[in-house]
């Protein structure tokens, strides 16, 4: 499927902040030209001075900053073949 958008969406729900709440990083995939669209959970919180959209998503202020980058990366990309392969049906 060509017409696809791929992005990610942190915190939809508005609720992050630096200090106590944590916010869930998600990806969402859309049909273009429509408003139908999917949200997948990647599992990853957030504070919300740890995200950053440069380059797609980087994560920064974490102890684990690379391996989330790396995990949430690799999801991003598993989820765009599926999308852009023949067996999706969105």
């Amino acid at each position: 499927m060509d017409n696809v958008q791929l992005r990610y969406v942190f915190d939809r729900l508005k609720q992050a902040n630096n200090e106590t709440k944590r916010g869930l990083l998600q990806i969402e995939v859309r049909r273009s030209g429509t408003n139908v669209k999917k949200l997948i959970s990647t599992g990853v919180h957030l504070y919300k001075n740890q995200f950053s959209d440069k380059n797609g998503f980087t994560c920064k202020n974490h102890d684990n900053a690379p391996a989330i980058t790396g995990k949430v990366v690799r999801m991003f990309r598993q989820i765009e073949a599926f999308a852009l392969s023949d067996k999706c049906n969105f």
